[in-house]
């Protein structure tokens, strides 16, 4: 008797508020009915509660704050240059150096991944490689997918814990092979989410970058007479 003056109270006190954020029923069945803890609030606890989920406070909602935002970034470069094998041997190394690993390598295309932390450093060290043609950095924001993976694969976990207590006190067979199969059903959707989340903060810690490489100008038909005199001139006055 007593959790329905409580929700009665929900739905009241939701009705006189201004802002309609949320639907009063949604928040009696969620503070009331599935949450044994309100129901052994007193009545002021309860109109504290309803406020706070009204305005957020009941939720950890994901900041707005961008540096703690979920971040997936994608740099792609493309780079003018007369030696191209050099160029991809360069941003090869480069990877391995700063902790990170290709992905890809080839004669006209190298792709690889930084730490996201690095990813201003190994920009300009790709900028240096060559003219720059073309750039452009991609981000997408995956905040909600990430908190949302973190939440569904906490509760998921929690409810193994649960149906293990249960499995321990079942006594006949019926219950428990129910049992059984729902922890079977809880061990794929953990193995499942916790892959996703494994994969998604990869590709949040590490940057993917792509460069690419075309053919830098070439001389003309006079431009290689002056060309093979300046290599000659070059050969009489500079020596290695």
């Amino acid at each position: 008797m007593r959790w329905r003056l409580f929700s009665l109270l929900a739905i009241l006190t939701l009705a006189g508020c201004g802002g309609n954020r949320i639907h009063p029923e949604r928040v009696a069945d969620e503070f009331v009915y599935e949450d044994p803890k309100v129901q052994d609030m007193g009545l002021r606890d309860v109109e504290i509660c309803v406020r706070d989920w009204q305005d957020g406070k009941a939720f950890n909602d994901t900041s707005d704050d961008p540096q703690d935002r979920s971040m997936i970034y994608h740099a792609y470069f493309r780079i003018s240059t007369a030696h191209p094998d050099s160029v991809h041997l360069a941003v090869t190394e480069m990877a391995l150096n700063m902790g990170g690993f290709v992905l890809e390598s080839g004669t006209d295309q190298t792709v690889i991944r930084v730490p996201a932390a690095k990813l201003d450093e190994a920009t300009a060290r790709v900028e240096h490689l060559g003219k720059v043609v073309d750039k452009k950095v991609i981000g997408e924001d995956v905040t909600d997918q990430h908190y949302d993976f973190k939440i569904r694969l906490e509760n998921a976990k929690k409810s193994r814990v649960r149906y293990l207590e249960l499995l321990e006190k079942a006594i006949n067979v019926e219950d428990i092979l129910k049992i059984e199969r729902e922890l079977d059903r809880l061990n794929n959707e953990i193995d499942y989410l916790q892959g996703k989340l494994n994969r998604m903060e990869h590709m949040i810690e590490y940057v993917k970058m792509t460069v690419r490489t075309s053919p830098g100008p070439r001389p003309g038909p006079v431009g290689w007479v002056f060309y093979q005199a300046y290599l000659g001139a070059k050969w009489l006055f500079v020596r290695d």
